[in-house]
């Protein structure tokens, strides 16, 4: 991580996007890596914000891909599917194919996990009526 830190402050000294725009998604990768997803989603967070400055969709896709790997790893679903659907109408106007097909099975994924989060929920309210008589 010191390395990419020192890569970041370079990057902006030299005030050259592209170079934060790595750094800081690298720094975002060390601390998915280490469970530190506040550091992860804030990084991926710059990250987005220096590709869209940047106009690089490819890019920009990646790093909504992450986000939403973040959003998923900490059980919010629904911005996970959030930053996924923005990928998927990215994927389709730029006609990512790969990508795509990357970002629809992610979507399957994670519509599962909310569906199942949600039947769960249904179930143990369910219990908590009857137990209350």
């Amino acid at each position: 991580a010191k390395h990419h830190q020192e890569a970041l402050r370079i990057a902006i000294k030299m005030q050259t996007l592209y170079g934060q725009s790595i750094a800081v998604g690298n720094l975002g990768l060390i601390a998915y890596k280490k469970n530190d997803y506040l550091t992860a989603s804030t990084c991926f967070q710059q990250h987005l914000q220096l590709v869209q400055a940047l106009s690089d969709p490819e890019a920009e896709v990646q790093a909504l891909i992450m986000l939403a790997t973040i959003c998923h790893s900490e059980e919010k679903y629904q911005t996970s599917l959030g930053y996924l659907e923005t990928g998927k109408k990215i994927c389709e106007k730029e006609n990512y194919m790969n990508e795509l097909r990357r970002i629809n099975c992610l979507l399957g994924f994670t519509v599962g996990n909310l569906q199942f989060s949600s039947h769960i929920d249904k179930i143990a309210r369910s219990l908590d009526y009857q137990n209350s008589f």
